[in-house]
């Protein structure tokens, strides 16, 4: 299958003639719009990228549904939880310059939009210290509803003698009858994730509400020798006793992870400090 490698001007959207989600950033990594590509893209050699300077083995990441900003005082909020972070991963975000920069220290900003109206787009957003050397960027839609939900898998080169991190921004399917579409998300994914070898994070408003949505969470996961991430204290939101946020590693060592309350979203943050394990 050819795979064209869409290299995005920064800043502007690319909008390919079939009408594949447009993705912008403010970077030049390749974009990859379906299965297949991301596939190859993910297997292919990564791109050396310069680091910063600062940058160890030890990181800050946020994980938040941040309801496209609708609450007086959600940038403060952002502000204080990015703060030192070297990865953010934002659902429900909204293309607008306060959420792409959170603090005058520049970052990399990935944003694959999925719901749209005439005002504005949400989707998925990943600020990050370190430029991706590529983004695959997957839309599904709710199957009553007909919105997209828009998955976007980052993935960044660290150490030249390791393996890169893929980094998985998820915005979930929510209101079906049954598991069908829901399972038929997780099993894309799994399936570009099964190609990849070295560290993952895979992260996102899950919407894991039912037994049967939490089984089949549980499944992929398990699958890829994928570990929840568990937190103390644990404010994440709830529906039907169940978590709808949750964060998954491999390759890594969770050395803190915690979540906060917040009145800017009817979601609380997930922030936790990763290493990458020995070899």
């Amino acid at each position: 299958m050819f795979c064209p490698r869409f290299v995005l001007i920064p800043v502007l959207a690319l909008v390919p003639s079939w009408g594949v989600t447009a993705t912008e950033t403010n970077h030049n990594a390749p974009v990859f719009p379906d299965q297949d590509c991301c596939t190859q893209a993910v297997v292919a050699p990564p791109e050396a990228k310069p680091l910063p300077a600062d940058i160890v083995d030890e990181f800050k990441i946020v994980s938040w549904n941040i309801a496209k900003g609708n609450t007086d005082g959600w940038l403060e909020d952002l502000r204080t939880i990015a703060e030192g972070a070297q990865l953010v991963m934002l659902q429900e975000a909204v293309l607008i310059d306060e959420m792409k920069q959170p603090h005058a220290e520049p970052i990399y900003w990935s944003f694959s939009p999925g719901y749209r109206t005439e005002v504005f787009r949400s989707g998925v957003m990943t600020l990050s210290r370190v430029e991706p050397t590529m983004i695959c960027s997957l839309s599904s839609r709710e199957p009553w509803l007909r919105s997209p939900k828009t998955t976007s898998i980052t993935q960044y080169r660290y150490a030249a003698d390791r393996d890169p991190v893929l980094v998985v921004n998820m915005h979930a399917i929510n209101f079906t009858f049954g598991v069908a579409a829901y399972t038929a998300q997780l099993e894309t994914i799994g399936e570009i994730l099964r190609s990849h070898p070295g560290p993952i994070i895979f992260s996102g408003d899950l919407n894991a509400w039912s037994g049967p949505r939490a089984k089949a969470l549980a499944s992929m996961t398990a699958q890829l020798g994928l570990a929840p991430v568990t937190f103390e204290p644990d404010h994440r939101v709830r529906r039907f006793g169940r978590a709808l946020d949750y964060v998954f590693v491999r390759g890594l060592e969770v050395r803190d992870s915690h979540t906060v309350e917040v009145e800017t979203s009817d979601h609380n943050p997930l922030i936790m400090t990763l290493a990458i394990a020995d070899s």
